[in-house]
């Protein structure tokens, strides 16, 4: 890190063998290859995109499936956030959103996709920052156009939950206002 950003980072796929490597200002490299992505489909409703639902509420879940229908395809991907990455990288994603922006998930796969051309944004249009304390919904996209594309379905429904909070709640309170209730 410098300067709260990454400057490189690294995700390797133990069950592909792929490593997969970032610097900053030098390209992303997937086995000591350049990654050269090709360009995602223009038209939003040929897009594929992931959105892991595990700590999700059934009416956040609910409310995604409503707008999720518009693209070719929106599952909840990975478990793994470095694998999602990767598969963005190698052209099986054309986006992610995820609700935890959490460093450990996210500094190196950032990294990784801008170099590859990709762009990472929140609701608000700022760029994903590590060291910043917020947490809350995060949109990886495989190119500047791509991402505004999923911006334009995605954002006028959840980015009014992000202003309540109910989407950009920490995990923390998520589970502390969930044992509250039970």
């Amino acid at each position: 890190m410098r300067n709260g950003d990454p400057v490189a980072g690294w995700i390797l796929v133990p069950e592909t063998g792929q490593l997969y490597v970032a610097e900053h200002g030098s390209g992303a490299f997937r086995n000591g290859a350049l990654i050269r992505r090709t360009a995602p489909p223009a038209e939003v409703e040929r897009l594929q995109g992931a959105a892991p639902t595990k700590r999700m509420s059934q009416q956040e879940r609910a409310q995604l499936a409503e707008v999720g229908g518009r693209f070719a395809t929106l599952t909840s991907g990975a478990l793994s956030a470095g694998v999602n990455y990767t598969r963005m990288l190698d052209g099986g994603l054309d986006f992610v959103l995820y609700q935890r922006s959490l460093p450990w998930d996210h500094a190196a796969g950032v990294l990784l996709l801008a170099e590859a051309g990709g762009v990472t944004v929140r609701p608000d249009g700022s760029p994903y920052r590590p060291t910043e304390s917020q947490n809350g919904l995060l949109l990886n996209a495989a190119d500047e156009t791509c991402c505004q594309a999923v911006q334009a379905v995605l954002w006028g429904e959840l980015r009014d939950c992000g202003r309540s909070g109910r989407w950009n709640r920490s995990t923390q309170e998520r589970r502390h206002r969930t044992d509250a209730d039970t």
